[in-house]
């Protein structure tokens, strides 16, 4: 699906940054396009056959096993990266205490691998029950998916993602699986979620759900304020004012450190 959205085999995605002075940062800038989107957890073997429908045919939203595909795609992709960020903070912490520089157990390192050791551990229980345990069993997976498509759409982004939009009495997530695929002539967004979730997920995010509001004004918020895996088309970002482009990585940043929505009145489309 990149393909539609690359210019000189390079896409536009957030990257982080870090200065030793202020601190981490992030900005939007070009990368090559086999690195957008990319999911490294599994071997070529397996990657393809868990897969296989979601990257060997064009989409078709009557198809539920495509879907949970896509679905699946984006716990597992989460879930490698927490698992990834916890092995690079763990590592630091073993560092940081080789060296002296703070005691065993009390560095920020270690606060934060213990973070994504819990996010890991709840993502691995929510693909379990979604997915793994249903499928083992050969019953119909427990999830829905509401289908958002925009006819007339240039393609301008593609998002592969995993969000949580909250957390069970048990301290297990509450999350939407959200994959956008551009097409030539049209965008269409797949939110999937668990079906036991569904009015704890409706209620947290009722502007995805209202047929009658500003659904791209909902998704571009909502992908900036949740989502760190998007991919822009550059022509698209090309064409941003200075001015957007300052405020849309601002917010992104801002978001990723508070969670806190964007001004209703923010120009943030991810639409043309």
């Amino acid at each position: 699906m990149l393909d539609l959205l690359q210019k000189d085999n390079h896409v536009v995605v957030p990257k982080k940054k870090f200065n030793p002075r202020t601190g981490p940062s992030i900005e939007l800038g070009l990368i090559g396009r086999n690195n957008a989107l990319t999911f490294t957890g599994l071997c070529s073997e397996h990657d393809t056959e868990l897969f296989k429908l979601a990257d060997t045919l064009p989409l078709d939203t009557t198809n539920s096993k495509q879907l949970e595909q896509y679905a699946y795609r984006t716990v597992m992709m989460e879930l490698h990266t927490c698992i990834e960020e916890g092995a690079r903070f763990f590592k630091l912490d073993a560092d940081q205490v080789k060296a002296g520089r703070v005691k065993p157990g009390e560095g920020g390192a270690i606060q934060m691998a213990g973070h994504f050791a819990d996010r890991s551990w709840r993502l691995f229980r929510y693909r379990n029950r979604n997915f793994d345990t249903p499928l083992l069993k050969g019953e119909e997976l427990p999830i829905e998916h509401r289908i958002i498509t925009f006819e007339g759409q240039k393609p301008t982004l593609a998002v592969s993602s995993f969000f949580g939009l909250g957390s069970e009495e048990n301290g297990d997530v509450i999350g939407v699986m959200l994959s956008v695929i551009p097409e030539a002539e049209k965008i269409t967004a797949i939110l999937s979620y668990a079906t036991a979730q569904k009015e704890a997920i409706t209620k947290a995010a009722p502007e995805l759900f209202d047929d009658s509001g500003d659904l791209k004004k909902a998704l571009s918020h909502t992908i900036l304020r949740r989502v760190e895996n998007f991919t822009l088309s550059p022509d698209f970002y090309d064409g941003w004012s200075d001015d957007k482009k300052k405020k849309v990585v601002e917010y992104f940043h801002k978001s990723a450190m508070t969670g806190e929505a964007p001004p209703e009145d923010a120009e943030f489309s991810l639409f043309d």
